[in-house]
């Protein structure tokens, strides 16, 4: 049987948002911002159910705006190796998954986070998916059609003014490019500027938790106005993995790795092929949780709120990624019923769990290290008696790990 583990990135690998603190540290009142798409949508998601709209896919309605307040491809790198915060044991953990079983990371954020946090921890970049994003494109067309008219115009007919030609053959490649030639590409950018900036002053001042009642005009600026703008076309190829996405990603890696690059056939679950772990803790993680659920899985929710701890089958709050170790370690020698096994073992007496079943040696001494004189992390197998009391411990402590700020996004 073939073994996969899978793991979303922040909250599991690391204490990051990366989107918030982008809008945090380069958008005026970019927290507040922030905070309201990210509500706005949790409710496309949850209550609206919007067509062809996943979850994580603020990172695709904030990325105009990180381009109108100065940020570049670059800047989001530099920014992103320098504030870089790990859950502790988490560089442990993934070295210990890397070394011992097929490991990916599927993440909703930015790919030019997920490089720096991959350099960081020393995890291989081409094991991971994340949201493509590239602030330059404005740039790169307008450049490409420079280019492209250039061309036209050195292999058009002596007999034609060399003037004329260039000026209509980059008309028509700027045309293409949906980019307005009536006014300097510059100044209608500094136009738009004016136009998102506007569009933010009021967005910030709308309360995160009020967005039933202003939804109307969130719904009109994300999807009516902004989309109007040159300035959209950032958005518009922005490539988010959240949600089903992952779910998607999760397919790729099977497809890859089992069915030798066809596609994705859900038989190959049937026949006990493969057993996957998949750790997540948000919204974006709904989609991918439910489907390890649902295919003998070990779905854990990681310090999860309440949409991961839905469809998740095994608990976990932890300061320290230990125990995600100790799972893994299970996972790649054992089948789900052992491991769920162990944690019902566990939630009687941790010591009988440890000295009675197969757990590494090493892992259970670094766990009685970390935990001593300590309160115990909280393994738990979800059930309909105990999830509300779940989604209320794990909702506390991811607060108080992440800070308030981070933990109480979606």
């Amino acid at each position: 049987m073939k073994k996969f583990f899978i793991t979303d990135c922040e909250g599991p690998i690391s204490l990051n948002d990366n989107a918030f603190e982008l809008c945090d540290n380069f958008i005026p009142d970019g927290d507040k911002f922030f905070k309201v798409v990210s509500a706005f949508d949790d409710y496309l998601v949850d209550i609206v159910k919007k067509e062809n709209y996943n979850a994580g896919d603020t990172l695709k309605l904030i990325a105009p705006f990180l381009k109108i307040y100065g940020l570049t491809n670059e800047r989001i790198i530099n920014f992103s190796k320098k504030n870089i915060f790990l859950v502790d044991g988490s560089k442990d953990t993934m070295d210990l998954a890397k070394k011992y079983i097929s490991s990916y990371i599927v993440s909703t954020s930015y790919m030019q986070y997920i490089e720096a946090l991959s350099s960081y921890i020393d995890f291989p970049f081409e094991n991971t998916y994340y949201t493509k994003l590239n602030l330059s494109i404005l740039e790169d067309k307008l450049n490409n059609s420079l280019n492209n008219s250039l061309n036209t115009s050195l292999n058009t007919s002596l007999n034609t003014s060399l003037d004329d030609s260039l000026n209509t053959s980059l008309t028509n490649s700027l045309n293409e490019s949906n980019i307005n030639l009536n006014e300097d590409f510059f100044k209608v950018l500094e136009k738009e500027k004016e136009t998102l900036n506007s569009f933010k002053e009021k967005i910030v001042k709308i309360n995160p938790n009020q967005i039933e009642e202003n939804f109307a005009f969130l719904d009109k600026i994300f999807f009516n106005e902004i989309p109007k703008l040159n300035i959209y076309k950032i958005a518009e190829s922005v490539e988010t993995v959240g949600g089903l996405g992952k779910q998607l990603a999760i397919e790729d890696i099977i497809s890859k790795n089992i069915l030798n690059g066809d596609k994705f056939n859900k038989n190959v679950f049937n026949e006990n092929k493969i057993q996957i772990m998949y750790i997540g803790d948000s919204i974006t993680d709904l989609e991918p949780l439910k489907f390890t659920n649902e295919n003998n899985g070990i779905a854990i929710s990681f310090n999860g709120n309440e949409y991961s701890i839905k469809y998740a089958n095994i608990v976990v709050i932890s300061p320290n990624t230990i125990v995600n170790s100790l799972l893994i370690d299970l996972h790649i020698h054992f089948n789900k019923e052992y491991i769920f096994e162990f944690v019902r073992a566990y939630n009687k007496d941790p010591n009988y769990a440890f000295e009675n079943f197969r757990v590494s040696y090493k892992l259970v001494d670094k766990f009685k290290e970390t935990f001593k004189n300590q309160e115990l992390p909280i393994i738990k197998l979800v059930t309909k008696d105990n999830i509300d009391e779940l989604i209320v411990k794990s909702t506390k402590f991811r607060k108080k790990i992440r800070g308030k700020a981070i933990g109480t996004l979606g």
